[in-house]
């Protein structure tokens, strides 16, 4: 008996590498079953940004009509002007007077009586002119609703029609549209405001385009856009996902933060129009709409009083309910907008500080945060 040696079973194909490989096979086999790679499964629900882009609506949605593009015809404005007086100019051959763009006043604002600038359906690139030496540094046109709510119009600025004459061509910029295309206007009452150069003073006319002359007074809309909608409520519990180098913030359906330190005094408009970028101490923050807007600011800080006015283009305070200490923290504040949002213009946020002290920071309702949201339509849940 003791020589003899086991002898070995028939060799199964799961003994010793095929042992290896088949239980790869079993692993590989339940992970398809329990997640397929390169799964077709639903990732979580995309949270909308708080802009509220129009891409979210469905292609098929009723947007209402969609306002003609107006080609740019610099010939169809005739001969450079002989006066040197400030004029307004349309392609039909109207021409309007502005003396009040030319007043020696060093106020910011001066505005003459109503100017009737023709039906609506006639509108397409204006053309300021004015006095040699002068200069047009900013332009903007704002259009009030129904209700008196300011909007401002995001303006294409074309080639005037005379390259030697102080002039400058505008138009409603539409998304999508070839160079030298503009839109059409609404009718309506419009404000055109101008930075004059080099006085530095700004100039305000009123601007009334009449309704089509076929009787239509419906409100055209560019391709892709959306009625306004109410914002969700705010929620303060979303301030604890607020970086501690936030120190201004707004909510929409996200939570955005800014690194923004305060403003460098209380600024004027003008000084407001000619910051260029966040380096000016004058430069005001675009938003998007808001449910909520306010202040983080670092321990040692303690605020008293928020509250918010507007300082273009309809100056006065907003009556927004404050909320001090936020979270039971000291330095945040918050401000809750309106069910509707802010109306478009550049508003000033006036903090006071416990101890003595008050800062100041500048926010900008318009078209540059509606561009914003073209560019960021959604963000990932695992980014909120």
């Amino acid at each position: 008996m003791a020589g003899l040696t086991r002898v070995p079973a028939p060799r199964s194909p799961f003994d010793g590498r095929w042992a290896a490989i088949g239980g790869l096979l079993v692993v590989v086999v339940v992970a398809l079953a329990v997640e397929p790679w390169g799964s077709t499964r639903a990732p979580a629900a995309p949270t909308p940004s708080p802009y509220r882009p129009p891409t979210t609506a469905s292609p098929a949605a009723d947007i209402g009509p969609r306002v003609a593009l107006r080609p740019y015809r610099p010939e169809s404005f005739g001969p450079p002007p002989r006066e040197a007086d400030w004029s307004i100019r349309t392609s039909t051959a109207r021409v309007t007077a502005l003396p009040s763009v030319g007043l020696a006043e060093p106020t910011d604002i001066a505005s003459g009586p109503v100017v009737d600038i023709g039906p609506a359906e006639d509108l397409d690139v204006i053309v300021i002119s004015g006095p040699p030496g002068a200069s047009l540094d900013t332009i903007r046109l704002w259009r009030f609703d129904d209700v008196g709510r300011p909007e401002r119009l995001d303006l294409a600025r074309l080639a005037p029609p005379w390259p030697d004459t102080p002039a400058w061509a505008i138009g409603l910029r539409a998304p999508g549209a070839a160079p030298g295309q503009v839109a059409g206007w609404q009718p309506g009452l419009y404000r055109l405001d101008m930075l004059v150069e080099p006085v530095g003073t700004i100039r305000m006319v009123m601007l009334s385009a009449r309704a089509d002359r076929d009787g239509g007074d419906d409100v055209a809309r560019l391709p892709g856009d959306a009625d306004r909608v109410p914002i969700d409520a705010f929620g303060p519990s979303i301030l604890r996902r607020l970086p501690g180098a936030a120190n201004l913030w707004t909510v929409g359906e996200i939570l955005t933060g800014w690194a923004r330190p305060p403003a460098a005094g209380d600024c004027r408009v003008a000084q407001i129009w000619q910051a260029r970028g966040p380096e000016s101490g004058c430069w005001p923050v675009p938003i998007g709409p808001a449910s909520a807007l306010g202040v983080n600011l670092p321990g040692g800080k303690r605020v008293t009083a928020i509250e918010l006015a507007q300082v273009d283009p309809l100056p006065g305070p907003i009556p927004l309910r404050s909320q001090i200490g936020v979270g039971g923290r000291p330095g945040v504040a918050a401000l809750e907008a309106p069910e509707d949002g802010l109306a478009d213009g550049i508003y000033r946020m006036k903090v006071a500080l416990g101890g003595g002290g008050v800062e100041h920071w500048y926010v900008e309702v318009g078209p540059n945060g509606r561009q914003a949201a073209a560019i960021n339509a959604f963000v990932t849940s695992a980014q909120r």
